[in-house]
Protein backbone atom coordinates (compact mmCIF):
# COMPACT_ATOMS: atom_id res chain seq x y z
CA UNK A 1 0.00 0.00 0.00
CA UNK A 2 2.08 2.84 -1.33
CA UNK A 3 2.02 6.09 0.60
CA UNK A 4 0.47 4.60 3.73
CA UNK A 5 3.65 5.13 5.79
CA UNK A 6 6.91 6.87 4.92
CA UNK A 7 10.07 4.74 4.82
CA UNK A 8 11.42 6.05 8.12
CA UNK A 9 8.10 5.33 9.84
CA UNK A 10 8.07 1.80 8.44
CA UNK A 11 11.57 1.24 9.84
CA UNK A 12 10.53 2.71 13.23
CA UNK A 13 7.41 0.52 13.35
CA UNK A 14 9.43 -2.57 12.44
CA UNK A 15 12.06 -1.86 15.12
CA UNK A 16 9.37 -1.25 17.76
CA UNK A 17 7.64 -4.50 16.79
CA UNK A 18 10.87 -6.49 17.06
CA UNK A 19 11.58 -4.92 20.44
CA UNK A 20 8.13 -5.86 21.76
CA UNK A 21 8.38 -9.43 20.45
CA UNK A 22 11.87 -9.98 21.88
CA UNK A 23 11.59 -8.15 25.21
CA UNK A 24 7.90 -8.22 26.21
CA UNK A 25 6.62 -11.12 24.13
CA UNK A 26 3.14 -12.29 23.24
CA UNK A 27 0.66 -13.76 25.72
CA UNK A 28 0.03 -17.37 24.67
CA UNK A 29 -2.42 -19.25 26.88
CA UNK A 30 -3.23 -22.24 24.66
CA UNK A 31 -1.01 -25.10 25.98
CA UNK A 32 -0.37 -26.79 22.61
CA UNK A 33 0.38 -23.54 20.80
CA UNK A 34 2.68 -22.47 23.65
CA UNK A 35 4.52 -25.81 23.55
CA UNK A 36 5.01 -25.61 19.77
CA UNK A 37 6.33 -22.04 19.94
CA UNK A 38 8.76 -22.91 22.71
CA UNK A 39 9.95 -26.00 20.82
CA UNK A 40 10.46 -23.79 17.73
CA UNK A 41 12.82 -21.50 19.62
CA UNK A 42 10.62 -19.11 21.56
CA UNK A 43 11.64 -18.39 25.15
CA UNK A 44 9.61 -18.24 28.36
CA UNK A 45 8.62 -14.71 29.31
CA UNK A 46 6.76 -13.28 32.29
CA UNK A 47 3.43 -14.91 33.04
CA UNK A 48 2.21 -16.67 29.92
CA UNK A 49 4.31 -14.58 27.50
CA UNK A 50 6.54 -16.17 24.87
CA UNK A 51 9.55 -14.14 23.66
CA UNK A 52 10.84 -14.26 20.09
CA UNK A 53 14.47 -13.30 19.41
CA UNK A 54 15.36 -11.19 16.38
CA UNK A 55 17.29 -14.08 14.77
CA UNK A 56 14.31 -16.42 15.27
CA UNK A 57 11.96 -13.86 13.71
CA UNK A 58 14.32 -13.28 10.78
CA UNK A 59 14.74 -17.03 10.15
CA UNK A 60 10.99 -17.63 10.42
CA UNK A 61 10.19 -14.83 7.96
CA UNK A 62 12.78 -16.21 5.54
CA UNK A 63 11.14 -19.67 5.68
CA UNK A 64 7.56 -18.38 5.51
CA UNK A 65 5.64 -18.62 2.23
CA UNK A 66 5.62 -15.46 0.12
CA UNK A 67 1.83 -15.58 -0.10
CA UNK A 68 -0.98 -17.16 1.95
CA UNK A 69 -4.48 -18.03 0.73
CA UNK A 70 -7.54 -17.89 2.97
CA UNK A 71 -10.99 -19.22 2.15
CA UNK A 72 -14.33 -18.66 3.83
CA UNK A 73 -17.01 -21.32 4.19
CA UNK A 74 -18.55 -20.22 0.88
CA UNK A 75 -15.28 -20.89 -0.95
CA UNK A 76 -14.31 -17.25 -1.52
CA UNK A 77 -10.51 -17.00 -1.65
CA UNK A 78 -8.26 -14.19 -0.48
CA UNK A 79 -4.53 -14.22 -1.21
CA UNK A 80 -2.37 -12.14 1.12
CA UNK A 81 1.16 -11.23 0.02
CA UNK A 82 3.54 -8.30 0.29
CA UNK A 83 1.83 -5.25 -1.16
CA UNK A 84 -1.70 -6.60 -0.59
CA UNK A 85 -4.13 -4.07 0.84
CA UNK A 86 -5.05 -4.48 4.51
CA UNK A 87 -8.04 -6.76 5.04
CA UNK A 88 -10.06 -8.28 7.83
CA UNK A 89 -13.25 -10.22 8.27
CA UNK A 90 -16.14 -10.16 10.69
CA UNK A 91 -15.01 -13.37 12.39
CA UNK A 92 -11.30 -13.93 12.84
CA UNK A 93 -11.60 -17.66 13.51
CA UNK A 94 -9.18 -20.10 11.94
CA UNK A 95 -9.98 -23.60 10.79
CA UNK A 96 -6.78 -25.52 10.03
CA UNK A 97 -7.03 -27.93 7.14
CA UNK A 98 -4.81 -31.01 7.34
CA UNK A 99 -5.37 -33.09 4.23
CA UNK A 100 -9.01 -34.18 4.27
CA UNK A 101 -9.44 -33.38 7.95
CA UNK A 102 -9.61 -30.06 9.72
CA UNK A 103 -9.55 -28.63 13.21
CA UNK A 104 -10.17 -25.31 14.92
Amino acid sequence: MEGFLAGDKIHELNESSLEILSEIGVKITHPEVRRLLLEAGGKEGKGSAVLFSRPLISESLHRAPKAVRFADLQGNLLEVKPGSPPSSGPAMHCFIREGRKGRN
